[in-house]
């Protein structure tokens, strides 16, 4: 490629991420300060939204400007950076393209490395003995109780220590063995319910398109925060599904949960990458027993609804950190408008010039002003 167009291309990439940088920033504050005050009583369907809203701010240009936004005095130390004149800009712009490249993609590389390794070593490991009929039956039950068309693949394997689900394109259901052999018919049936959940509303897909984002977004650490409090708000509505779906049995959902804290106390075998588990925190284990006591599956319509609109509402009016362009004058009159304009001026000279020499008195300035316009044409 032509050094031209090199420098051209990372003054391009320059001329995004210079403000963006400043801008996803300040949008990922607010979000946050805003999670922070609505965590004990907004839905989590809600915040969820206000952060998947942070996240696609990373996705607009950054010169999207809106009449209705109330961020955009914010973001005045966003604004596009013109290249200096001596040039220096674009050799700057091409090194820090270079860097950014070369760890984007050594990033990539190496999670699309260990994505493949882990499904290889998941699949190797099937315990094909545990696949027990009962096992069998409590996965195909939940499936069917929420409607799933299309089953992913059932492994149980001794790499994961808590019911996971685990690859983009082709999911995996994952169980323990002690899961397979403990585990009751309902606490099955609580599990499969869980990351079928998962599998159903896309969140497998979601966390690849966020680990690009941070992939693409490296050098700001508050990306990170993004993906974390989505991967926690993702575990809260994932239980609202399943809450959608037991209702009233809902408080032995609890139990499961509980239960299934209390065996990860004790197991030390490693986490599997890149997979969602069904436990993935202590502290989220108590929110989310707190939001299933709330029997949110009686609102559900609402819930969707206010969700919306608070997406709706951010793109309309926080996204759009750019200053909106001031609007445009009326153009200038046509020649041919101002020469039938001058005609007409001529003429009012001519005839106030003709009342003066008929004896009429009008005021000095307008004759002074009608002989200095006719003379003008001499």
């Amino acid at each position: 490629m032509p050094l031209d167009a090199v420098l051209e291309v990372a003054a391009g990439w320059w001329a995004w991420m210079q403000p963006m940088l400043w801008q996803g920033s300040v949008l990922i504050l607010l979000v946050f300060a805003a999670d922070r005050l609505l965590a004990r009583w907004a839905w989590p369907q809600l915040r969820l939204a206000l952060w998947l809203s942070a996240a696609a701010k990373l996705l607009l240009p950054p010169t999207v400007a809106s009449p209705l936004a109330v961020t955009a005095p914010l973001a005045g130390a966003a604004a596009l950076a013109a290249p200096p004149a001596d040039g220096a800009f674009p050799a700057f712009a091409a090194i820090a393209f270079a860097v950014w490249c070369a760890v984007a993609i050594s990033l990539a590389f190496r999670a699309a490395r260990t994505a493949r390794r882990t499904r290889r070593a998941l699949l190797a490991s099937d315990a094909a003995d545990l696949h027990a009929p009962r096992v069998v039956a409590a996965f195909a039950a939940a499936a069917r109780d929420l409607r799933l068309r299309r089953l992913p693949r059932l492994l149980i394997s001794d790499l994961v220590r808590t019911p996971a689900a685990f690859g983009v394109l082709r999911p995996l259901v994952i169980l323990p063995p002690r899961a397979a052999r403990d585990l009751d018919g309902a606490e099955l049936r609580h599990v499969f319910l869980h990351e079928l959940a998962h599998v159903k509303r896309g969140d497998l897909l979601l966390q690849g398109f966020l680990l690009a984002l941070h992939f693409a977004y490296w050098f700001n650490p508050l990306v990170l925060v993004v993906r974390r409090r989505i991967a926690g708000l993702l575990e809260l509505c994932c239980d609202a599904s399943v809450a959608a779906v037991l209702r009233e049995e809902c408080s032995s959902y609890r139990r499961t949960l509980l239960r299934e804290a209390e065996r990860l106390l004790d197991v030390e075998t490693p986490a599997v990458p890149c997979a969602i588990g069904m436990i993935a925190g202590a502290s989220n284990v108590i929110a989310r027993l707190y939001w299933l006591e709330r029997r949110t599956w009686r609102c559900a319509g609402l819930r969707r609804a206010l969700s919306l609109g608070a997406a709706l509402a951010m793109f309309l009016c926080v996204l759009p950190m750019a200053q909106a362009a001031a609007p445009a004058r009326a153009p200038a009159p046509a020649g041919g408008a101002e020469q039938a304009s001058d005609a007409a001026l001529d003429a009012a000279a001519r005839s106030n010039l003709e009342r003066v020499a008929a004896g009429d008195r009008i005021s000095c300035l307008i004759v002074r002003y009608s002989a200095l316009r006719l003379s003008r044409d001499h």
